[in-house]
């Protein structure tokens, strides 16, 4: 944003320049253009308020973002205060999102323990303590527990509950209380606590109230020291602070810590920086180097460089951003190769130590050689028998300790060869072979061979594994592309799919702390978030600046209409061309600079209510952390008046170069432009001209070297020279020169067919949807220009020619756009299209109505008059109020035009908006008919729920009809078949049987062969239903969500790369063909194991209960767990149907009451979707007030255009009122022509925004069942009426103008 506003600020400031120039050197053209300012007053105003409006809704679009990018830096800054690393096991989820705002700010690791050892935990503290670039380190233990007050008896089931190292508070900022006191973290006791602001309302908490605090290990005591403020440590959530022995007591984690967060030098954010480099550091120095050594020496084999660079080579088959391929490259170039007995005896340790970290491995090394590690140990250390680490864990821990694993670890290599331990290895594999997995066997395959003399793992590389290797295989996503290539190679060159298992295992153990750079991730999604509602509100408020252009456009043409007289005067008496451009342009420049000025602060004081609504839409919730600050940085102030002033100069300088045109004899006689002859140029002076261009910087520098002689100033051939040196403004005035040769020839039509052909083939061939169909809209012009040309030259009238010939363009773009979405698929197949078809569908739509109706005008009129003008007194009125407009279809056709671009919009986003609207009236299509989702803490699980339920003194067992569990895990998947071949991330749920049995849950992709036989596969309910009870037989078969499948459009996250179904398509629902997906835990633990995939969920599946989309991206039986690990886990979700008449908001808050000791957390989904309803609909008021700018512009126009009206019609007027018109009549015939204008524009926005929206819902509707189309008819009405009363508001003025004239003056005027 800083280099736009520099760059749009340069070019203006340039632009300025070069306008001030010209005007000092001919300040006569000064005082021409700016006396007219000031003549008409009221059209000045007009006119103002026109211009700025496009400069309005820009500055309102880029305060919208700043405010969302500066709310969400403040909830970072607040919630992480001066930390700016976070230190975590590589095991652990989280990301910077769910740091930010999840309750859970470490993630929840499944399967596996995320604390630090106190050994690697001592490692990491001597580490970081030593990096003087790190100015504060606090080891520390975050949770998510149940808190009561003791006082109050109010509860929080989820609150962050923080043990921090007291004696380490230097660098992480100050600790205040709600009176502004400083408290030290140090004078906190074991038995006490600190509990933020927002926690102590929650609880109703004060200093010295008693709260317990529910453990796995039990119910503990403690008081309230304080209630401090919501920064620094102590800020973002709710949370309580608690010292790190006494957290450590509660959690059962003596000498444990689950995080450490450190704070670089620097400050809160100036620290970001800082934070880079120590990050990069540390990330290499908390790789395991033997790990990295041997996953080295693996990938410099020569056929896995060759399959890596192929795969970089083919843009991992279109799946590799330019940073991933160019980090792939980066680690390709490490990889040299060579031999050396240094890198061999690193190659040894890393295949040694692998085993030994792995979970079964580890087990199957002692059993093999257990007896030989005492021996080789005491033998490497010159000790007795006893001396040496005996057991493997402690070698482990001792080379993993070590500042140098691969020394200490030498000795112990060459004694376990000298012992044949690799012999022992083989004979143990052979041996136990049935009963040892492919991995681990893989894995002691490795060690045998290393601990051979002649061992076959040996490098062939002569050097040792670099730091930027290291770096960057510490990537989890530039691991997943390793292996994809590995797995599927890419070309014709095949891939290594029997390393996949070794690598990956590398992969897994080459982490001995992951490296989170949190602050710097979160301040950028702060600044992803901001730029999606930027571009959001830009995209959709283009049609209001599009339409606040034509404005800019018209009024400047009526300007010129207005003064064609004395500007055909001018030019008679030896005025050129380029005066009246420089006049316009000068004027322009005047309207240009205060109207982009008053339209910046409008734009400031429309987003300070767009950003109100804004706040309504996202839903500031009274627990949340966040809350929208307006914001509007000086960055932005500059880009919108920057933006809006260039813009407007932009039409000024086409509009004054089309006024220049004008013919003498013409202007000042007042004839219509009919008789303006044609003066284009001839064809060999319009190739001079392209000459000319081509030389333009000769010329510019010749006449810059001859000003002084020619006695000229040589300022303004600098600033045309050093233009032409920019380039761009070079290119531009070479192609301009270059479409002007050719320009003659675009009327003809059939050049134009050839481009639109050129165009469309190029569509085809790039699968792009916009080349597709704007060269078939080109060829539909050229072809009625071309029939227009054969109908002059065939002897018919040039008005019948020209009426046949635009109707056939208009009929035919209207038509070809207004087709369903799929009517040519059979011919172009599936083309690609974004946002932009919608803008462009839009403009071409709307243009070619409004170019139908305009020369149709005489059917419109004499319908309407046939309708309306039974009445005589009506009719008088009716009729020139209709055929004054009709007249003047070019200024007509822009202002309808204008109206029809921001209904259109608005039309569009009020029906789609209106889909899921009506979910609360059929709500089991979205919770799957279950009344309450409780969920628990994996940490504090509920045993047998039911019998709980019956125990607890404030629950009715009778009101429960159905309780069923399940759990989500987060885990990696790769879809069987498909060109994407990396591990992805997804969410997995293992769901209990009764919950398969008894969720409602609509699917609308199956395949029907594992349904049973005689299933109807036209009835949705049969075939959901037997979708479930085959999962439910199966433990094999799984469904996925909809929002994963392929989309017509692209989709963001904030997690990175996620895992989605290639070839099934959202809006192609029905039957499908299953497919089987590998799943495994994350970052390639544990056994991969293979569910099919027989259907996909209904869109709306779940849909309020994320952000994001559905809560599982894939649903199966619990068998899961114990397949992807060996070990079952405890049900963290329930879903609950209650009796009927049962009230589940009252038992959603006694649930929470009963199992508070198990963190749970009960929710009313119907409540759930009437608030996500309601966020919904707030956003869709914002969005329409936001476009309500749009329609300020055609209020505007209209305005313009009557003022103008009262001008040219004055004699008109003077007639009618001659003849018994009475000055009310007068007036209410200039204000129906507003009404009619108005209703026309809006009667086209309407119906074309309701065409349009009908093909999407269409379209889209194929795929989720329930979704109709639907016009929201009040908010139609309401949108119209607004629009009538700001035209009539807009033409009251000059229509009270026209009514105060009287005969007798009207008919002196001249």
């Amino acid at each position: 944003m800083v280099t736009l506003a520099a760059s749009l600020a340069g070019i203006l400031g340039f632009v300025t320049l070069v306008i001030f120039s010209m005007a000092m050197r001919n300040r006569i053209l000064l005082k021409l253009a700016l006396r007219n300012i000031p003549r008409r007053p009221a059209q000045t105003m007009l006119i103002v308020i026109g211009l700025m409006l496009s400069t309005t809704i820009i500055s309102a679009s880029l305060a919208i973002g700043d405010t969302v990018t500066g709310s969400i830096r403040s909830v970072v800054l607040d919630a992480l205060g001066h930390t700016d690393i976070r230190l975590r096991t590589p095991i652990a989820g989280g990301d910077a999102e769910s740091a930010i705002f999840a309750d859970d700010p470490d993630g929840t690791a499944f399967f596996v323990d995320r604390y630090l050892d106190p050994e690697t935990l001592s490692l990491v503290m001597q580490v970081v303590d030593a990096d003087d670039r790190i100015d504060g380190v606090m080891p520390q233990i975050r949770e998510v527990l149940p808190v009561l007050d003791t006082a109050t008896q109010l509860t929080e089931s989820r609150m962050t509950v923080v043990g921090f190292d007291t004696a380490r508070q230097d660098g992480f900022g100050d600790i205040r209380t709600v009176d502004g006191e400083l408290f030290a973290l140090d004078q906190l006791r074991d038995d006490e606590a600190l509990i933020n602001e927002a926690a102590a309302r929650e609880l109703d908490a004060a200093a010295g109230h008693g709260i317990v605090i529910v453990s796995p290990s039990g119910r503990h005591a403690f008081t309230v020291r304080e209630i401090v403020r919501d920064s620094g440590l102590a800020a973002n959530d709710h949370r309580t602070i608690i010292s790190l022995t006494a957290m450590q007591r509660i959690m059962e984690r003596a000498g444990q810590v689950n995080r450490i967060d450190l704070s670089a030098n620097g400050g809160i954010t100036d620290g970001v920086d800082t934070a880079e480099n120590v990050a990069d550091t540390l990330r290499i120095q908390f790789t395991y180097p033997a790990v990295a050594q041997q996953l080295f020496d693996v990938l410099r084999a020569p056929d896995v460089i060759e399959i890596l660079t192929a795969y970089a080579d083919d843009g991992g088959n279109g799946l590799l951003t330019s940073g991933a391929e160019e980090d792939l490259r980066d680690l390709i170039g490490e990889l040299t190769p060579g031999d050396t007995a240094t890198s061999r005896g690193a190659s040894r340790v890393g295949a040694l130590m692998l085993p030994l970290m792995d979970g079964d491995a580890s087990g199957h090394l002692p059993a093999a050689i257990g007896d030989k590690f005492a021996t080789a140990a005491a033998s490497s250390t010159g000790a007795g028998g006893d001396s040496g680490p005996a057991a493997p864990e402690e070698i482990l821990g001792a080379l993993a300790g070590s500042p140098n694993g691969l020394a200490t670890a030498g000795a112990l290599i060459d004694a376990l060869i000298e012992l044949d331990a690799g012999d022992d290895i083989r004979a143990y594999i052979e041996a136990n072979s049935a009963d040892i997995p492919a991995v681990t066997s893989a894995l002691l395959t490795a060690a045998a061979d290393a601990l051979s003399p002649e061992g076959s793992f040996t490098p062939s590389a002569d050097v040792l594994v670099t730091d930027v290797f290291r770096s960057k295989a510490a990537d989890p996503a530039l691991g997943a592309h390793i292996l994809a290539a590995l797995a599927g190679g890419s070309g014709d060159i095949p891939g290594r799919s029997d390393l996949t298992v070794a690598v990956t295992s590398l992969f897994s153990g080459l982490q001995v702390l992951a490296v989170d750079e949190l602050k710097k991730d979160s301040l950028a999604l702060a600044e992803f978030v901001g730029n999606i509602f930027l571009t959001f509100f830009t995209i959709f408020g283009s049609f209001s600046i599009i339409v606040g252009l034509l404005l800019i456009f018209l009024v400047f043409v009526m300007l010129a209409a207005a003064r064609s007289t004395e500007m055909g005067i001018a030019r008679a008496v030896g005025t050129k061309r380029r005066h009246l451009v420089q006049m316009f342009t000068y004027e322009g420049f005047a309207y240009a600079f205060g109207a982009a000025l008053i339209g910046t602060i409008l734009g400031i004081l429309a987003s300070l209510v767009l950003v109100r609504l804004l706040s309504g839409a996202i839903g500031d919730e009274e627990d949340s952390a966040f809350a929208f600050k307006y914001s509007f940085t000086l960055t932005s102030v500059v880009t919108a008046f920057s933006a809006g002033m260039l813009l407007t100069l932009a039409t000024v300088a086409i509009s004054a170069y089309r006024v220049s045109r004008l013919n003498i004899v013409v202007a000042i006689r007042g004839l219509p432009e009919e008789f303006v002859p044609s003066d284009t140029p001839q064809l060999k002076i319009r190739l001079l001209h392209v000459g000319q261009a081509l030389l333009d910087p000769l010329y510019h520098l010749y006449r810059l070297v001859t000003a002084h002689r020619r006695r000229e100033g040589a300022i303004l051939p600098l600033i045309l020279l050093g233009l032409d040196l920019l380039i761009l403004p070079w290119v531009i005035l070479f192609v301009i020169a270059v479409f002007k040769v050719f320009q003659p020839y675009l009327a003809i039509g059939w050049p134009l067919i050839v481009i639109g052909v050129v165009l469309a083939a190029l569509g085809l061939w790039t699968d792009l949807a916009a080349f597709w169909t704007l060269g078939v809209s080109l060829v539909l012009v050229g072809i009625g220009l071309f029939i227009r040309r054969m109908l002059r030259s065939g002897g018919v009238r040039e008005s019948a020619a020209d009426r046949a010939s635009y109707t056939f363009i208009g009929a035919t773009v209207l038509v070809f756009w207004a087709l369903p979405f799929d009517t040519l698929n059979w011919l172009t197949g599936d083309l690609n299209g974004s946002i932009e078809m919608f803008i462009l569908s839009g403009t071409w739509m709307v243009s070619s109505a409004v170019w139908l109706v305009m020369y149709n005008a005489d059917l419109l009129t004499r319908g309407l008059l046939a309708l309306f003008g039974g009445s005589p007194q009506i009719k008088a009125i009716l009729k020139p109020a209709i055929a004054y407009p009709m007249t003047a279809k070019f200024r007509t056709g822009l202002t309808v035009a204008m109206f029809s671009l921001v209904i259109f919009t608005m039309m569009v986003f009020a029906i789609l908006n209106a889909i899921g609207s009506d979910l609360d009236e059929t709500p089991d299509r979205v919770t799957g008919g279950f009344d309450i989702r409780a969920e628990t803490s994996i940490d504090l699980p509920v045993g047998d729920i039911e019998t709980a339920i019956q125990a607890a003194p404030n629950l009715n067992a009778a009101d429960f009809d159905v309780i069923a569990a399940h759990t989500d895990i987060p885990a990696e998947a790769r879809q069987s078949g498909a060109v994407e071949q990396r591990f992805l991330g997804l969410t997995v749920r293992g769901a209990e049987p009764k919950y398969l049995q008894e969720t409602l849950l609509d699917i609308t992709h199956f395949d029907p062969e594992y349904l049973p036989a005689g299933t109807l596969i036209d009835d949705p309910i049969a075939v959901s239903r037997a979708v479930w009870d085959a999962l439910d037989e199966d433990p094999t078969l799984a469904v996925v969500s909809g929002d994963i499948l392929e989309a017509s459009d692209g989709r963001f996250g904030f997690g990175g790369a996620q895992f989605s179904v290639e070839g099934w398509a959202q809006n192609e629902d029905g039957v499908v063909q299953a497919f089987d997906v590998q799943l495994r835990q994350g970052r390639g633990r544990g056994t991969v194991s293979t569910r099919t995939v027989i259907g996909a969920l209904d869109l709306f599946a779940e849909a309020f209960e994320s952000d994001s989309g559905s809560v599982a991206n894939l649903i199966t039986r619990d068998d899961i767990f114990n397949d992807i690990s060996g070990a079952s886990l405890p049900f963290t979700t329930f879903r609950i149907r209650l009796a009927e008449g049962v009230d589940s908001g009252r038992v959603a808050a006694a649930m929470e009451t009963a199992f508070l000791d198990n963190s749970m957390e009960a929710i009313d989904t119907l409540d759930e979707i009437k608030l996500g309803i309601s966020q919904n609909n707030a956003f869709s008021r914002l969005f329409q007030g936001f476009m309500g700018l749009g329609l300020v512009v055609g209020a505007a126009s209209l305005g313009v255009v009557s003022f103008r009206a009262v001008v040219e019609r004055r004699h008109a007027i003077g007639m009618m009122r001659a003849i018994g018109y009475k000055s009310r009549m007068i007036q209410i015939q200039f204000l129906l022509e507003s009404v009619f204008v108005t209703v026309l524009g809006s009667a086209l926005g309407v119906g074309l925004g309701a065409l349009i929206s009908w093909n999407i819902i269409n379209d889209f509707g194929d795929s989720v069942d329930g979704i109709s189309f639907d016009i929201p008819w009040l908010t139609v009405l309401m949108i119209v009426v607004i629009a009538l009363a700001a035209s009539l508001v807009a033409t009251y003025i000059p229509a009270r103008q026209a009514a105060r004239i009287t005969p007798s003056e009207a008919l002196r005027y001249e």
